[in-house]
């Protein structure tokens, strides 16, 4: 399998990934980065525009931001579990309007 690779910082990505490029190339895969910064419109185009010249086919892509959006969801159901089960909806309510308003 040929890897892709994107990090803001290619300096960090690379020293991080060494073991993964490592295992690809003992397997006969590639592993390649590319800067992306995704806060940035200029690099996302610029990522694009390499990915494309090199002719990049994608079989399967996979974002890690999402690991973040699962691990917060599951955080915020839990607390809001507990407090509803121990203060009840019409509170918790009133406490979250409450705190937010301050």
């Amino acid at each position: 399998a040929d890897v892709v690779g994107a990090a803001r910082d290619l300096a960090k990505a690379a020293g991080a990934t060494a073991v993964v490029r490592e295992a690809a190339t003992r397997s006969g895969s590639t592993f390649e980065l590319i800067e992306l910064d995704l806060a940035s419109l200029a690099s996302v185009r610029a990522a694009s525009d390499k990915l494309n010249a090199d002719s990049h086919r994608f079989d399967i892509v996979i974002a890690n931001a999402g690991v973040a959006a699962v691990a917060s969801t599951i955080f915020v159901r839990i607390a809001l579990g507990t407090l509803l089960e121990r203060f009840g909806p019409v509170n918790v309510q009133s406490g979250l309007l409450t705190f937010g308003a301050i």
